[in-house]
């Protein structure tokens, strides 16, 4: 009888524990069905996420077929560019000095634009100085003050337009040479030193030439002005239309940018290897936004080597412009990212372009061109002389441009 009990217990017992097994094991499973069913939600939430993203890009990819279809049909409706056979020029001998009595009328210059917008970089905190006021002895504007060759006694300066290459055809294909896009023109073949041994060799228009300064293993691509008397001017710098840029860094202002008929900045290595082979004078014409024209010319300009940070040399000021360039004269070119000036934050992220600062300026040719004039501006980072028209004044045009000074004084 007690066997028989113990051997039901036992069973009982046994059947106890395979049950609690079984709800073990069913206790599992229902996890494991719950972290199946969630990771599923996951996936479904990821397909439909991957989903949207296809049908977007699917979107895309219909909206460029449709663009690339429209310019093709735009290309096909084009004719084919006709090849016109290109004149050789024949030298002619120097145009007549304009008369005494009334000024020379220089052709237009028909000009193709390409715009390039003007990124400027934010503000930082602390302010830079105010334009400091001229030191004394400098020269006042003063009308009476002539170029080196005036139009007439009693005629205020009037610096001529740039023309381009008379008899010579456009191509449409364009090239690029030490940072400088150029529109690929017939130009004379023989590389000259300088603007002027180009004239003197009988090239008497205005255009891009071939020069090879002196004692440099470079060539580079420049803008002859032979009508702004009396020729021979190699032109440096030049604002017209604010279509260029001129808030670079150190590396783009050495080499050169813009473009060669329109806005450009020669690059400071260039300008470099020109004003070391020989004496040379500079020349600044301005124009405001009412059509006054001025101009200011310094008797040297040389720049020293990049190991000197490219100083700057100038000589004795004339003109009717007002001499705000001498203040600048022995100071080294600055950057947003080569600080050389003498004040103690770093005037090109103020002034907004490069220059020869010094702490800060009293002229700022490669700034921010603002059309209209008179500009708002935190700082006055316009393209300004401050001898004409102040510093809040933005120039409608600028044109610097060098050339050999056999005679000079400093």
């Amino acid at each position: 009888m007690n066997s028989r009990v113990t051997q039901l217990y036992m069973q009982l017992l046994h059947e106890i524990i395979r049950k609690r097994d079984n709800a073990l094991e069913l206790a599992q499973m229902e996890n494991k069905i719950l972290n199946q069913t969630s990771e599923m939600q996951q996936l479904t939430s990821r397909y439909k996420d991957l989903e949207h993203k296809y049908q977007h890009l699917a979107s895309l990819a219909t909206n460029q077929s449709a663009l690339i279809a429209l310019l093709e049909e735009q290309c096909q409706s084009r004719p084919p560019p006709r090849h016109v056979p290109v004149p050789q020029p024949r030298p002619q001998p120097p145009p007549p000095s304009p008369p005494l009595n009334k000024p020379y009328p220089p052709p237009a210059l028909p000009r193709i634009n390409n715009p390039i917008s003007n990124e400027i970089q934010s503000d930082q905190k602390s302010l830079p100085p105010l334009l400091l006021p001229m030191p004394t002895g400098t020269h006042s504007p003063s009308t009476t003050d002539k170029p080196s060759v005036a139009p007439g006694k009693n005629q205020s300066y009037v610096p001529p337009k740039q023309q381009t290459l008379s008899g010579r055809t456009e191509q449409g294909r364009a090239g690029q040479l030490s940072g400088l896009y150029l529109l690929n023109r017939d130009i004379p073949e023989s590389p000259f030193k300088d603007c002027l041994q180009a004239l003197e060799d009988g090239h008497t228009a205005s255009g891009m030439y071939l020069v090879k300064p002196e004692n440099a293993n470079r060539l580079m691509q420049v803008w002859c002005d032979q009508r702004h008397d009396p020729g021979g001017w190699t032109v440096i710098q030049r604002r017209v239309d604010g279509s260029v840029n001129f808030f670079r860094n150190w590396e783009t202002y050495k080499q050169g940018f813009g473009n060669i008929d329109g806005e450009y900045w020669l690059g400071l290595e260039n300008i470099y290897w020109l004003t070391n082979q020989g004496n040379y004078k500079l020349l600044v014409t301005l124009e405001d936004w009412s059509g006054r024209k001025v101009f200011a010319e310094y008797a040297s300009f040389r720049l020293e080597p990049e190991a000197d940070f490219y100083k700057l040399r100038v000589g004795r000021y004339h003109g009717n412009a007002g001499d705000s360039l001498t203040w600048h004269n022995g100071k080294q070119f600055t950057t947003l990212d080569r600080d050389h000036d003498a004040y103690t934050g770093n005037c090109a992220h103020y002034q907004k372009g490069g220059w020869w600062y010094n702490s800060c300026a009293h002229s700022n040719l490669n700034g921010v061109w603002y059309r209209g004039g008179h500009y708002r501006s935190r700082y006055q980072d316009g393209v300004y002389w401050a001898e004409f028209r102040g510093g809040a004044y933005s120039l409608k045009k600028v044109v610097m441009m060098i050339r050999p000074n056999p005679n000079t004084f400093h």
